[in-house]
């Protein structure tokens, strides 16, 4: 139910919006909602084999760019930046119990595998999903770094 969630709780800018709809109009951007089953990167174009939405049939097309959509990746064993995958080997962070991103305290700072709070490692945003699932859109991250900024401009 996730990616339902995603899709109709995180809003847009009303000028992204409205760049969006001039690239749609114009034909420049298209917008499928689907699983690409393959790609093969070609000179200046690329071949993507997708599954539409709702579909059992594959699709062919050809496009000169591919983003993705898919928000960030799900579960900590899953991830593959080599900082974070780190961190968690090392012990200085732990997962939280949901595996969705690190155990973090209420001000953000990381807590490593013995269960103590850092005074120098803090994360925001996606990092801390587990414990705040509302901290991928931009207002509660914005709410997030000010916090953590405020937190920070007292302990010097």
């Amino acid at each position: 139910m996730r990616s339902y969630w995603d899709i109709h709780r995180h809003r847009i800018s009303p000028d992204i919006a409205q760049i969006i709809t001039k690239l749609r109009d114009s034909q420049q951007l298209m917008l499928l909602g689907g699983e690409i089953q393959s790609f093969q990167e070609e000179i200046n174009k690329v071949q993507v084999t997708i599954r539409p939405r709702h579909s059992t049939q594959t699709q062919d097309i050809q496009v000169h760019h591919v983003v993705n959509c898919t928000g960030s990746e799900r579960l900590t064993s899953q991830w593959q930046n080599p900082l974070l995958k780190n961190m968690i080997t090392s012990g200085l962070a732990k997962p939280d119990a949901l595996q969705l991103g690190l155990e973090v305290t209420e001000n953000g700072a990381l807590v490593n595998r013995a269960g103590e709070q850092s005074s120098i490692l803090y994360t925001l945003g996606p990092l801390q999903k587990g414990c705040l699932w509302e901290t991928t859109a931009v207002p509660e991250i914005r709410q997030q770094a000010k916090k953590l900024a405020l937190e920070l401009l007292n302990t010097l």
